[in-house]
Formats: structure tokens, C-alpha cells, sequence
């Protein structure tokens, strides 16, 4: 794999295998922003391990430092879900890692208000965030296949 760019820290397979630990690990896409950030930022705090995986370097640089100063586990994980050659480096490297537990592609968590649809959403980014962190706490045994808001499983 080559060289990460510096906004995402050291890395080396021996620098992470000694910082892996028995931590849940979480990649979390467009974490830069709204309701990824805030699905990253609230993981982090609950002692997981989080990859932020945002499309934009400068943005990306942004989101790891204010969860770090609060003590969050997070690394960089340069993403562009619109790019093949972005999403084959990331799954390498998430490979590597060989202890991520949880993929959240946060595109469609709810009519959120975010800069993709002018702020005009009817919940916050936390509340938005908040159905992807209860679904993460889920037990392995929990409910798959299914959608779910707010209000619990929605019919497909």
C-alpha cells in the first residue's frame, strides 16, 4: 500500500498492532462533517477506536484533532466513496487493521440539517447521529438485515 498522507498520523503495521487493543473499531464515512462527525466524535467518547474517513484532507486534519483533544482514539482514513481507487486503498488498510468491527456509511440517516440539503433538515447532526450509535451498541445477535430510524425498524 503506499504512503498515507501526514493528516493521518504514523503509520506502520507494527505502530498500529501495538495501539490495536480490545477496543470496538469503527471506520465511519464523511466523518469530516456533520452526521458522520458527530457519529465519530460520539463512538470515540464511548472508548471505541474510530477511523474518520473523510473525502476532504484539510476537513479530514480538522475532524481528528477536536475528538483527539478529548482524548478519542481516532486515526485518519483518507476515503472518497465516489473514487474506486480511494475505497480499494481504505479497505487495504482497514484490512491491516484486521480488528474494524463496524463499517457506518452515514449517506441516509434521516433528513438532517447539513450543507447537503442547504441546512434545511429537521434534526440536528447529533440527533441524527444518535439511531447509528444505538444500533452500533447492538449485541452480535441483534437485528440485521433490517432499517431502522428513530422510531425503530422501518418496513422496506
Amino acid at each position: 500500500m503506499g504512503a498515507l498522507p501526514k493528516w493521518c498520523g504514523a503509520w506502520s503495521k507494527r505502530s498500529h498492532a501495538r495501539c490495536l487493543s480490545q477496543k470496538t473499531i469503527a471506520l465511519v464515512t464523511g466523518a469530516n462533517k456533520g452526521i458522520g462527525y458527530e457519529i465519530a466524535a460520539r463512538l470515540g467518547a464511548l472508548g471505541w477506536r474510530v477511523g474518520v474517513g473523510p473525502r476532504d484532507e484539510e476537513r479530514g486534519k480538522d475532524a481528528m484533532a477536536k475528538p483527539r483533544a478529548a482524548g478519542v482514539d481516532a486515526f485518519g482514513v483518507p476515503l472518497d466513496v465516489t473514487d474506486d481507487e480511494s475505497v480499494t486503498a481504505a479497505a487495504q488498510l482497514i484490512e491491516e487493521l484486521s480488528g474494524t468491527n463496524i463499517l457506518i456509511n452515514n449517506a441516509c440517516p434521516g433528513y438532517v440539517a447539513t450543507d447537503l440539503n442547504g441546512f434545511s433538515g429537521t434534526q440536528t447532526p447529533e440527533q441524527g447521529a444518535a439511531t447509528a450509535i444505538r444500533l452500533t451498541a447492538l449485541p452480535d445477535d441483534g437485528p440485521t438485515g433490517r432499517r431502522f430510524d428513530d422510531n425503530g425498524v422501518v418496513p422496506w
